[in-house]
């Protein structure tokens, strides 16, 4: 379980922090910072942030839950795991909301975050008993 949790962190890690820094990139300051609408746009931004990360810590948690014993995985591998779910749920995040909102943006990055790390995980890992030591 360690082992999830810690693996799951990296990649969770790896996707906070382009997540974070395309949400500061794409808000749209308004002219009036003591504006409704501007706290609005800044909680929907925070909140898609945290949706979209938080979907993917469980989902890749769920993942390497159920990854195969005995395989390895480095954190420069965990980073490129992460990059490439950043790459997919980037384009997967507007549907998603249209689709179903905030919570389907969870449930949305939860899912993809299983089914990427599973797969591309396992492409990624090398078997842990190569007699390297």
């Amino acid at each position: 379980m360690t082992t999830a949790i810690s693996r799951s962190l990296w990649v969770f890690f790896s996707v906070l922090v382009p997540v974070v820094l395309w949400e500061m990139l794409t808000f749209e300051f308004p002219p009036q910072s003591d504006s409704v609408m501007w706290r609005e746009r800044l909680n929907v931004h925070l909140m898609l942030a945290a949706c979209i990360t938080l979907g993917s810590l469980v989902g890749s948690f769920l993942a390497f839950w159920f990854f195969p014993p005995g395989r390895v995985l480095k954190v420069g591998r965990l980073f490129v795991l992460g990059g490439i779910l950043v790459l997919i749920l980037f384009f997967a995040t507007v549907p998603l909301i249209l689709f179903g909102g905030i919570t389907a943006a969870f449930i949305g990055s939860m899912i993809l975050a299983l089914i990427v790390v599973q797969v591309a995980g396992r492409l990624l890992a090398q078997n842990g008993d190569t007699g390297h030591g």
